[in-house]
């Protein structure tokens, strides 16, 4: 049997906590409804789960041990490492079409922008 567990690369803000706006290195904010449940059906699917975020990945694994969720991350990185899919507030998927691909990007707005 393999141990190759298929990795899942999960954005901190705007997707774990509630980002609505940068407020600080130490501001990481609350957890997003929902969060949690996520994390643990990806740990229990069998992936492998990397927070990605331009935050001090010390302070996010501290933020995660505080809502006792850090046994359900593998690590966490400052970069985007290679993963079979990224979940991302800030994430265009393009599906071959470069004009659809243009007018999405073009009116882009994160969910936690729209007004």
């Amino acid at each position: 049997m393999s141990d190759y567990k298929p990795r899942i690369c999960v954005d901190f803000d705007g997707v774990l906590n509630d980002y609505s706006g940068w407020k600080g290195e130490t501001e990481l904010g609350e957890l997003a409804p929902g969060a949690s449940d996520f994390l643990f059906r990806l740990m229990q699917a069998g992936y492998e789960v990397v927070i990605f975020t331009t935050r001090n990945p010390a302070l996010v694994w501290l933020w995660l041990a505080e809502r006792e969720i850090d046994g359900l991350v593998d690590d966490v990185t400052g970069s985007k490492p290679p993963a079979k899919v990224y979940v991302d507030d800030r994430a265009i998927c393009h599906r071959g079409d470069f004009n659809l691909t243009f007018s999405v990007l073009d009116g882009f707005k994160a969910h936690w922008e729209a007004s």
